[in-house]
């Protein structure tokens, strides 16, 4: 890196501050040869400086009343940071000149390459859908105060050399008043991609529509305007034939080869985003879900459809199973005879564990196994706290968690019913039992960010039940291919009833044995030592990550793993068990650090 003059190396934003004669003179003086492109807020730049090529932004106009706010947004800004945003760099904001320094991305605009004359393949498009998708999740969730992009378009969606996307010109709309009249347009983000709802109101469904339109983009290979047709409104005729598996004369003729599942979902997506009212349109967080692998959940797109569009179709008005093609969970009733039949009489060799609410059994029931819980017989409020379990294990589907496939309610018999899972294929088996292998280290984050991943769904996707709490190594089941199911969730909601603990509460108790969860992956160890598992590993892990030595990795893994990805780990798992309940992590924020999406400091 060149050397900083002290005076200007720091601005008060904490970025570095540059001169309007250094940018100038980086670029020529804002010269065309070095001519980028140009938006909305200005011109685009490249210029080498710092001994890299960087990307200068040069803002149309920066009238005095604008500085502060100008400065309150860079500051924002710089306090983002995931792998599918554009990075600030540095700024200037000198006298009417506003300049932003930002990271180079040389493969250009999404626009370039899908509407070019190079074919851009489908694996190429399906991650771009991916990570914006991500950025998106990102910018609406896990930042405060959480922030609307305004103009998500195939122009502000950056390539790096590998074809990655990166979000630009996020967040600046929100900084600019009406009253700028030449930034007005952007500040409603741009025509074909606004969202025909908007009414000068901010929403984040705003973002989510315009979204859908550059999937649309992805899927077809048609531009946004083409001919003076709005793609949104070519397209309206169309998609139900596609997820029918009619194909033709809609996706992009170019494309050659192509996943169908994963067409399906990005048509999915599209058309929920699109088509639907703003507030049935899916959240970003929800996209991500169902693009990552989630299934489809009933009550969050296509049954909320507007009845216009169902109207609109080729073959007239389509029926509920035309617009989807779901698998619907009903729990199926049983009669205790059917039950008492499956467990052969309740019989003690099929007795799998006791608790305070009363036992469970293995059975055999409609040509599978199945796990059958026993409720003792119970006063009012025990039976108020089968229904309440029943309901929530009824509602919250996820495809790592364990199923509820019915229920008995016959007078005193109150009996529930779960797909079943084996004792030995528990995370404690794998991990402390005696399994002919070990669990390698790609596996242990994978299952780290699974168990994860589900518990963010409890805490936020269903805000109805909210949290776990029953949460340990022998409640966590491994199938054959290591992909996760975890058991007993639910609890926490009735067990309220009787204690003073409050849902965030338990919230953030689910985060602190996660934390633990993740310090056994870490060290092989137990939490049932004579001496607690956090209380030994917390100064140790904190103690490693300091001085960079991991001596109480599990001996198992032969130091075989991945540094970067320990430093995650352990990272998270440090801040899950910190002392006091408000200051651990939200656990979508420790998914987005495992994954990679942003720095472990974020926590």
């Amino acid at each position: 890196m060149a050397t900083q003059a002290p005076d200007r190396s720091k601005g008060t934003i904490g970025l570095r501050q540059y001169t309007y004669e250094e940018l100038a003179k980086a670029t020529g003086k804002f010269s065309n040869q070095f001519h980028l492109g140009e938006g909305g807020f200005g011109q685009v730049f490249w210029a080498f400086l710092d001994d890299e090529i960087r990307a200068i932004k040069k803002l149309r106009y920066l009238p005095d009343v604008q500085k502060e706010e100008l400065e309150h947004e860079i500051r924002v800004i710089s306090s983002v940071s995931h792998k599918n945003l554009v990075k600030l760099v540095g700024y200037c904001i000198d006298g009417a000149n506003g300049l932003l320094v930002l990271e180079y991305l040389p493969n250009g605009s999404l626009k370039s390459h899908l509407h070019g004359k190079n074919i851009l393949d489908w694996s190429k498009r399906i991650g771009i859908a991916k990570g914006c998708a991500l950025g998106l999740e990102y910018l609406h969730k896990h930042c405060e105060p959480p922030i609307i992009h305004q103009d998500i378009k195939s122009d502000n969606i950056l390539l790096n050399k590998n074809f990655k996307p990166k979000l630009a010109d996020f967040g600046l709309a929100l900084y600019f008043p009406d009253s700028v009249t030449h930034l007005s347009r952007t500040i409603k983000g741009t025509e074909v991609y606004m969202d025909p709802e908007y009414s000068g109101k901010i929403s984040a469904k705003s973002d989510v529509y315009s979204f859908g339109v550059v999937l649309l983009e992805l899927i077809t290979g048609r531009e946004p305007l083409h001919e003076g047709v709005k793609i949104v409104d070519w397209a309206k005729t169309r998609i139900m034939q596609a997820l029918k598996g009619d194909y033709k004369d809609f996706v992009d003729v170019r494309l050659q080869k192509y996943d169908k599942g994963e067409m399906e979902k990005v048509i999915y997506c599209a058309k929920g985003c699109v088509y639907n009212r703003p507030e049935f349109r899916p959240s970003m967080r929800e996209i991500v879900r169902f693009l990552e692998g989630a299934k489809l959940e009933k009550n969050l797109w296509i049954e909320k459809i507007d009845n216009e569009m169902r109207r609109s179709t080729v073959n007239g008005e389509a029926s509920s199973s035309d617009i989807e093609r779901l698998e619907i969970h009903n729990p199926m009733i049983f009669t205790y005879e059917q039950l008492t039949k499956a467990t052969e009489g309740f019989s003690r060799k099929n007795l799998l564990g006791k608790g305070s609410l009363g036992q469970v059994y293995k059975g055999y029931l409609i040509n599978h196994e199945v796990t059958v819980k026993k409720f003792s017989h119970m006063p009012r409020k025990q039976e108020d706290a089968f229904e309440k379990m029943k309901a929530i294990c009824s509602s919250v589907h996820h495809n790592n968690l364990v199923k509820l496939i019915g229920y008995c309610d016959e007078g005193g018999n109150k009996l529930l019913v779960f797909e079943f899972v084996s004792e030995d294929k528990s995370l404690r088996s794998h991990l402390h039992g005696n399994a002919r292998s070990t669990v390698d280290w790609p596996t242990r984050m994978e299952i780290a960010l699974g168990i994860a991943k589900g518990l963010v769904d409890l805490h936020e996707q269903y805000k109805r039940w909210n949290v776990y709490e029953h949460f340990k190594d022998d409640s966590i089941f491994l199938d054959g291919n290591f992909q996760l199911k975890f058991a007993e969730y639910g609890r926490a909601k009735f067990l309220s009833t009787y204690v003073g603990f409050t849902t965030s509460t338990y919230a953030k108790t689910d985060v602190y044995f996660f934390g633990e969860i993740l310090m056994e992956l870490i060290t092989g160890k137990q939490p049932n030592d004579d001496i607690g598992l956090v209380e030994w590993a917390e100064p140790v892990l904190g103690d490693g990550l300091l001085h960079g030595k991991y001596y109480f990795v599990d001996n198992k893994l032969q130091n075989k793993f991945d540094e970067n990805k320990m430093i995650r780990m352990i990272t998270c798992a440090l801040a899950c068990v910190r002392r006091f309940p408000q200051e651990r992590p939200q656990m979508s924020r420790v998914v987005e650090v495992l994954a990679g999406n942003i720095p472990p400091e974020y926590l």
